[in-house]
């Protein structure tokens, strides 16, 4: 694909953006002309490209921008990374009117190379898919989900800490070997530079309140993996008036009437199943579930348990509530926003340019990536087209098909340029030969044209001696 100038909805936005930056920025300073047009560059080189690659955008662009020009821009140049995307929420707050949601957590892991020395936060970890090991970057998630929108807000790179690891590993073959506790080394803890996903999952919490105190958060929603003592106490904390829906494993202990510790699927097996059709996120679904209010052994108090499978399907799945005054219809509501997330890791894989590539180096390069791409998505939501639709109550478009139309316009954009030249022939032939400048042709090591090809030769004292043999 081809552009030669940046959208103008792109330059809209980043507009929008910078006056919002001001705001917050303790500096009272947004971005310099030179840096808006940096970004509106990079947003319309995503759009176009499908990914965040200096080399990419200057073929695309024809070299309108040099790709050192466009590196030195990220990694030098004074651009305030920390406040961009709260800005950029901000803006899409006002726009949408939004007072009140649910925010969710959840970490999603990106596939790399087998060689990342000089790529940050990557680690050895079992592939999701089912194929092995692989080397992955992983992040924690934030996001606001509204009765409108749904908007990535914070994110943070997880990295497991290596020095418990290895006490994990020689714990376990300790365990193993039937040593007790008492004579096993102790449990280090965690290092400061390597928290914990539930840490960093409160610390998006805590920068999400400070800056948006006036949202009315009335549930937060997370998988098991963030369901703890700890995490219940600090989500009170930071929000007193939300309720944490998270999902419970079927082994975990629960409390019987008879003072007794069972645990969950065994307790739920003996429960009576109600079926019921409910509208989950605008489908209706019939669902077969069961309910009790019981006192969780590892988190220390009383919630309310939702027993629920799908009607077809396997897998039963435990949802708790810490608001004992809910009902089983409403926790099943509030935690089937938290599959929204899920939706949002495949268009951001796909569409955002973060999953194609990870060509950033280290961690400011990794960050300022992951930046890049999620104001892309904020974009995508502030395009005049999505703000109509938004306005009038009609369902947004998909992000897939508002990067096929903007590609469509960007390429009449650039026609349109040339067309309107006074000499359009001449700035076509100076555009072909500004592409053959860049587009290199690499050689292909699928063939054999160009290099030794061997030819087998048998040795004549070999062949008088094994002819009658072959």
């Amino acid at each position: 694909m081809l552009f030669l100038q940046n959208l103008p909805e792109v330059d809209d936005y980043i507009d929008k953006m910078n006056s919002e930056l001001k705001k917050i920025n303790p500096k009272r300073t947004g971005l310099s002309l030179i840096q808006k047009k940096w970004f509106s560059f990079c947003l319309t080189a995503i759009l176009v490209t499908g990914k965040i690659s200096w080399e990419a955008y200057q073929r695309a662009s024809a070299g309108s921008w040099k790709a050192k020009a466009l590196s030195w821009m990220m990694h030098h140049s004074p651009i305030p990374w920390n406040y961009l995307l709260i800005a950029s929420t901000l803006t899409l707050c006002i726009y949408y009117n939004i007072r009140e949601g649910v925010l969710a957590l959840d970490d999603v892991d990106r596939d790399r190379s087998k060689k990342t020395k000089n790529i940050f936060g990557t680690h050895k970890t079992r592939l999701k898919n089912g194929g092995g090991f692989g080397q992955v970057q992983n992040l924690v998630v934030l996001m606001l989900i509204s009765k409108k929108i749904s908007i990535p807000v914070g994110f943070h790179f997880y990295r497991p800490d290596p020095v418990r690891k290895e006490w994990a590993e020689n714990d376990k073959k300790l365990r193993e070997q039937g040593i007790p506790k008492g004579r096993r080394p102790e449990d280090p803890g965690y290092q400061k530079d390597y928290p914990p996903k539930k840490k960093i999952a409160m610390t998006l919490l805590r920068r999400f309140k400070r800056y948006f105190h006036w949202v009315n958060i009335t549930a937060i929603a997370a998988d098991s993996a963030y369901c703890s003592k700890e995490t219940r106490a600090d989500c009170a904390r930071i929000y007193p008036k939300s309720t944490l829906v998270s999902q419970l494993r079927r082994n975990q202990l629960v409390m019987t009437r008879k003072g007794k510790y069972v645990p969950l699927e065994r307790y739920f097996t003996r429960q009576h199943k109600k079926i019921k059709k409910v509208s989950i996120r605008g489908k209706e679904k019939i669902i077969h579930y069961a309910s009790a209010r019981l006192f969780v052994k590892s988190l220390g108090r009383k919630v309310h348990i939702v027993s629920m499978i799908y009607d077809g399907g396997r897998k039963v799945k435990y949802t708790c509530c810490t608001n004992l005054t809910w009902r089983a219809e409403d926790i099943i509501q509030k935690y089937a926003y938290r599959w929204l997330i899920e939706v949002f890791f495949e268009d951001w894989k796909a569409y955002d340019g973060w999953g194609e590539s990870a060509c950033q180096y280290y961690y400011d390069g990794a960050c300022s990536g992951v930046i890049l791409s999620l104001l892309l998505d904020h974009f995508l939501l502030q395009h005049p087209m999505q703000l109509h639709l938004g306005r009038t109550g009609r369902p947004l478009y998909t992000a897939g098909s508002m990067k096929r139309k903007l590609q469509f316009e960007s390429l009449l954009q650039s026609i349109e340029v040339i067309l309107g030249d006074p000499d359009p022939r001449q700035r076509f032939e100076l555009l072909k030969q500004s592409m053959d400048g860049y587009l290199t042709m690499n050689s292909s090591d699928k063939h054999m044209s160009g290099r030794d090809f061997y030819e087998v030769q048998y040795s004549p004292h070999l062949y008088r001696r094994y002819k009658n043999s072959t």
